[in-house]
Parts: C-alpha cells; sequence; structure tokens
C-alpha cells in the first residue's frame, strides 16, 4: 500500500484540536475537582496539614523519578506493538512499584531528620502501600490513549480523581487532621487500580521479553524524569529543610495554584496530542505546520492565566483559601510568573523533543536548568522565608527560557519566524491585559470575591478583545481563532435554522 495523501494544514489542526480538547477537558475536570477539594480543605485543615503530607509526596516523586523507565511513553511511540511488549511494559511497572516502596521505607528516617518532622514517618509506610498498590493498574490504560480513544481517557482520569476526592472530603470532615489526606490517597489509588481493569479488556501476564529494548529506553527517561522532578519541586525541598510544616504548606499549596494556571495546560494538551505528532513526526511539513498550531495555543492559554493570577494573587488565595493562607500570597506571585515560563520552556523544549528522537537533548536542557536552579534557590533559602525561594526560581526559568528556544529550533528545523508568528499576538495581548488590570481602581470597599471578579472580567475582555483584533489584522491565519470562529459561526446558523 502507498502512504495516504497529505492531509490539508487546517485537517491536521482539526486532528490536533480534537485531541487536545478532549485532553484539556479531562485534565480541567479533575483539575476543577481537585480546585474544589483544595477550597473546601484549606477551610477544613490547616498549612501545617498540608506541609505534612507534602513531605512525604517530595520523597516519593524524587524516589519515583530514579525508577520510572518510561514504559508508558515507549509504548505511545511504537507504531506496532505486540502482545509481549504491554506484558513487558506491566511488568517493569510492577517491579518499578515494588522497588520504590522497599526505598521509601528504608529512607524514610533520613526524610523525618531533614524535614525535622517526625510525623512524617508513619505517613511514609501509608505512601509506600499506595505506591506499590499503584503499580498493579493494568497497562490498558495507556493502550486507551494509544488508540487515541479519548472520551473513554476523559472518564477514566475524571473517575479516579472522583474516587480520591469524595473519600478524602469524608476523611476531613471526620479527623480534621492530615490523615484525611493520607487516608484519601489510599482509597483513592484502590479505586484507580480498580478503574484501570474496567477501562480495557487487555488483562496483563507477568513477562520480560522485551525488557531489554525498555531499558535502552530507560536511560534517557530516567534522567529526564528526575530532572523533571526536581525541576519542579526543588524550591519545596529547600523550603522545606529550612522552615516549619506550616509554611512548606504555604509554599505548596501556592505552587500548585500556579500549575494550575499554567503547566496544567501543556500537560493535558500534549497528552492529546502525543499520539498524532508521533504518527506525523518523519513527515517535517506537516510535523512542522502541527507544531507551530501547537506552540500558538499553548501561549494563547498560558500567558494570560499565568500573568492574570500574578496581578490578582491576593484576592485569589483569599476567596480560595482564606484568610490563614496569607502567607502564600508572596511566593504565588512570582510562582505564577515563573509557572507561565516554564511552561513555555516545557512548550519548547518538553514531549516535543522527546517524539522527534532528541531526547537526550530534552534531558540535558533540564539538567541545564537544574545547574541554574540549585545554587540559587539554596542561596535565597538560606536567607529565610519563601519570597526570595520563589524569585530565584522565577530568574532560574528567565535565564533557561532564551536557550530552550534555540534548541528547539536547531533540533526539528524550526525557523525563528514561525517561532514568532506563533507567539506575538498573545505576548502582545497579554501585555495589553495586564495594563488594563492595573489601570483599574483597587475598590478596597468591596469584598474580595467581587473585586476579583471585576479583574478577572476586565482582564478577559481585554485579552480576548485584542487576540481577535490582532488576527483579523494578520489576514485571519489558520489556527486556534479560526477553529472557535467557525464553530461560532456554526452554532449561530443552527440556532438561526430552528
Amino acid at each position: 500500500m502507498g502512504d495516504p495523501p497529505a492531509e490539508s494544514k487546517q485537517t491536521i489542526y482539526k486532528h490536533m484540536l480534537a485531541g487536545s480538547i478532549w485532553a484539556l477537558a479531562m485534565r480541567w475536570g479533575i483539575r476543577g475537582i481537585g480546585l474544589i477539594s483544595v477550597v473546601i480543605l484549606a477551610r477544613l485543615l490547616t498549612p501545617m496539614d498540608f506541609g505534612i503530607v507534602a513531605m512525604g509526596s517530595l520523597l516519593i516523586g524524587l524516589i519515583d523519578g530514579f525508577a520510572e523507565l518510561g514504559t508508558g511513553a515507549l509504548l505511545l511511540r511504537q507504531r506496532e506493538i505486540t502482545r509481549a511488549d504491554c506484558d513487558t511494559a506491566w511488568t517493569i511497572r510492577l517491579i518499578q512499584g515494588a522497588v520504590i516502596s522497599v526505598v521509601l521505607l528504608v529512607s524514610a528516617p533520613l526524610a523525618v531528620r531533614y524535614f525535622s518532622e517526625p510525623r512524617l514517618l508513619p505517613v511514609i509506610f501509608v505512601l509506600a502501600l499506595c505506591s506499590l498498590m499503584a503499580a498493579t493498574s493494568n497497562i490498558g490504560a495507556t493502550l486507551v490513549r494509544k488508540e487515541l480513544d479519548f472520551a473513554k481517557d476523559f472518564r477514566y482520569g475524571v473517575y479516579q480523581k472522583l474516587g480520591s476526592f469524595l473519600p478524602t472530603l469524608a476523611f476531613a470532615m471526620l479527623l480534621r487532621d492530615y490523615w484525611a489526606l493520607v487516608f484519601g490517597n489510599l482509597v483513592g489509588t484502590v479505586v484507580a487500580v480498580a478503574l484501570s481493569y474496567r477501562i480495557h479488556p487487555y488483562r496483563p501476564r507477568l513477562s520480560l521479553e522485551k525488557a531489554r529494548q525498555y531499558l535502552a529506553f530507560s536511560i534517557a527517561v530516567v534522567g529526564s524524569n528526575v530532572a523533571g522532578f526536581l525541576k519542579a519541586k526543588v524550591d519545596v525541598l529547600v523550603i522545606g529543610g529550612n522552615t516549619d510544616a506550616a509554611l512548606m504548606g504555604s509554599y505548596n499549596v501556592a505552587s500548585e495554584l500556579a500549575a494550575m494556571a499554567t503547566q496544567e495546560i501543556v500537560v493535558p494538551v500534549w497528552r492529546g496530542l502525543f499520539p498524532t505528532f508521533a504518527k506525523i513526526v518523519h513527515e517535517h511539513d506537516r510535523f512542522i505546520t502541527a507544531y507551530g498550531h501547537y506552540l500558538h495555543t499553548i501561549a494563547i492559554l498560558c500567558l494570560p492565566l499565568g500573568l492574570g493570577l500574578c496581578v490578582v494573587a491576593d484576592d485569589c488565595v483569599m476567596v480560595l483559601l482564606g484568610s490563614k493562607w496569607t502567607a502564600a500570597v508572596a511566593p504565588l506571585k512570582w510562582l505564577a510568573v515563573c509557572a507561565t515560563i516554564v511552561a513555555m520552556i516545557d512548550a519548547f523544549s518538553g514531549s516535543i523533543l522527546f517524539v522527534s528522537g532528541h531526547e537526550h537533548r530534552a534531558t540535558l536542557l533540564m539538567w541545564v536548568h537544574l545547574a541554574v536552579l540549585i545554587p540559587m534557590v539554596w542561596v535565597a533559602g538560606m536567607q529565610g522565608g519563601v519570597e526570595p525561594v520563589a524569585m530565584a526560581a522565577t530568574l532560574a526559568a528567565a535565564i533557561l527560557l532564551p536557550i530552550s528556544a534555540i534548541v528547539l529550533m536547531r533540533s526539528i528545523k524550526y525557523p525563528f519566524s514561525m517561532m514568532w508568528r506563533s507567539l506575538w499576538s498573545p505576548l502582545l495581548a497579554v501585555a495589553v491585559m495586564v495594563v488594563a488590570i492595573k489601570a483599574f481602581p483597587a475598590l478596597p470597599e468591596l469584598p474580595a470575591v467581587m473585586r476579583l471578579g471585576i479583574h478577572v472580567l476586565i482582564g478577559g475582555l481585554t485579552y480576548v478583545s485584542c487576540l481577535v483584533t490582532f488576527w483579523i489584522w494578520a489576514g485571519r491565519p489558520e489556527g486556534p481563532e479560526r477553529a472557535v470562529w467557525g464553530a461560532v459561526r456554526s452554532g449561530l446558523v443552527r440556532v438561526r435554522g430552528r
């Protein structure tokens, strides 16, 4: 059979849009549940409760980075897979989970000493059990993504989150301490494992037949995972070693809120697009066109959310978390900017380099970022407090941003002119948006929720108006604006037809 006929640019974009919309819907459905959970739990629990559990989660994340071998990513990247590929992937995950659990138990006393928090020890024991149970999940959940069944993937993700949120909420109302978060995680893990076997008919068997190819792929993946985790959490680690659980809890929640507004867009969009990019990576023109649409979409979504959060951080913390979380305001302003920059770095040098076969460059960039980040946040952490650490993390990200862009352009032969066409309109629109919000009166006499609503409305209207104006001025090029405009027109036609 010959090659399939080439698709038009707009057809490529529609395929990308379908996957990314489902992935965004899933991630934001999950994050929406998570945000509701944080808003409720922040009033039932204290920053100290969140800080204790964050300490255990940091330890798991660090160990998992060394143990994660990228089995799911390799399954997605391969054009054709066999039963042996799937069985080997599941077996490796099972071994990985067992290793993580043992290492967690052994390293628990060291974590207690580093964080100076004796209450952490039993928490780590329960989290080790969760890690072992999670390793038994069905690899069929990955196969659902490979089969591009985005609707089923969406349901799986949302049900998973509900299976954790509802028990956590019940435990929080009953216990009113950090054990609510721990036990909620345990129940959520059981639910997730059960759902993984419900979602796909594949049933795993023990096998290491294809272990060699997984181990070869994992050399780059392990380095990338460790660097990625440290890049995201080294500032929280420094805070935990230099302050108490309450300040660490405030900083960690601020970091999560910042990531929710920006990086939580990059991850789900790429989740939906990875299989599509993997199929067209060998067709350079289609690949470059698709990446240009992706970069433009990420910029349109991330820039206003991240920088807008920075501008309204005071009211956002008061509305979402309450008055006992005021320590989170100062770091949130910086972390919102930092998360925006990191989201763009990930769009430049994250999975796009992995799918194009340049995973070693992606890993190297992460370690370069760490080489800049670690000494800066360590020195900042020695000063005490949380705001200097957030400032240092932001500066480190700003240093790496142009380096990542250069590596991307050279790796996939992506012209600077195309990158500029993807970025100029959202950059200019968000600048106008920030000026509009800042120029509006502070209105201290109004409740925080009303001020937040007014500023969000002003910022949103300004940003969208500028974006549409720039799109029309540029000649209405292909991209998310045209797709949205087409959907709006179709909807209006249907309404008039009734």
